[in-house]
């Protein structure tokens, strides 16, 4: 039952009459006003603060999620980069000391030319060589139809085997093992032989750019190298590098009172270096600009 107004006297009276009970006019003659009942001050204060309180709890939830979300950014790009730091440490076990047999640059890039001409049928004077600074490894590339193909040879056992890859493949670690080669120095005639499953080919080259080379790395000399040490040439040309390096090694806790060798890393920025009579061995690795330091 509703309350209505009766349009002729103003006065109240249920809608369910048939005419107002006090000057009787009809019902149908008058505008039906259903008069609701206001609801108490108190209640509607209620509804207000519930309401304040929920539009403050979203605002807070929302400001907090914006807080996380900007927070978890620097940690996502950290634990991005901590990956990659461990994707390159493990790609390959290795050792960091020259296993070459003081092989130079030009003896490996000859072999590493005609052996991978060998294993992937391809001409050895069309390839070309890669600047690397890491002695264990020759880095070869080849353009065929438009297309650049880029290969890495590692030497190890003295100089007297070799594995191969592609370049995108060493850097993972993912080597041919087996299509590893033996190879046979024979100085006497400026030619290795290089022998592997299914190939036996002689290679000429030069061995006799080993003694130069070897005289020219005695001439360089510092403070903090050990007799015989060897360094890139990166760091020959760049001497005030070894005090930086040990300056890093110093920071970070560690001990490096005389420096055994250096070896620049082949697939990312930074360096092995080698201590106190090879007694510590740190890899410094540059991150986002910040060299970080590991004991290995």
């Amino acid at each position: 039952m509703a309350i209505i107004t009766c349009t002729e006297c103003g006065k109240e009276y249920s809608d369910k009459a048939k005419a107002c009970i006090n000057c009787g006019c009809p019902t149908e003659d008058n505008h039906t006003h259903i008069k609701q009942k206001p609801e108490p001050p108190d209640e509607i204060q209620s509804r207000l603060d519930i309401s304040t309180q929920y539009e403050k709890i979203v605002h807070e939830v929302s400001e907090s999620s914006e807080k996380n979300t900007y927070k978890r950014k620097p940690l996502l790009i950290w634990g991005f980069i901590a990956l990659v730091v461990l994707f390159i440490f493990a790609q390959n076990n290795q050792k960091a000391d020259d296993d070459t047999g003081n092989l130079s640059a030009g003896v490996k890039d000859d072999i590493c030319k005609s052996y991978i001409g060998e294993v992937t049928d391809q001409n050895p004077l069309l390839f070309t060589t890669i600047k690397n600074e890491d002695v264990r490894f020759s880095l070869v590339s080849i353009n065929t139809k438009s297309t650049k193909s880029e290969y890495a040879c590692h030497f190890f056992n003295n100089g007297t085997s070799a594995n191969w890859s592609t370049l995108d493949n060493a850097i993972q670690g993912k080597w041919e093992d087996d299509e590893t080669a033996t190879i046979e120095h024979r100085r006497k005639y400026n030619i290795a032989r290089l022998s592997g499953k299914d190939f036996n080919v002689e290679v000429p080259t030069n061995y006799a750019n080993e003694s130069t080379k070897k005289i020219k790395k005695q001439t360089f000399t510092h403070t903090l190298l050990e007799s015989g040490a060897k360094v890139p040439n990166g760091i020959k040309e760049n001497p005030e590098a070894i005090n930086q390096l040990t300056n890093i090694i110093g920071m970070n806790g560690y001990k490096c009172d005389t420096v055994s060798g250096i070896v620049e890393m082949a697939f990312t920025r930074g360096f092995s270096v080698y201590c106190n009579k090879h007694n510590y061995s740190y890899e410094i690795e540059d991150k986002g600009g910040n060299w970080v330091v590991t004991l290995q």
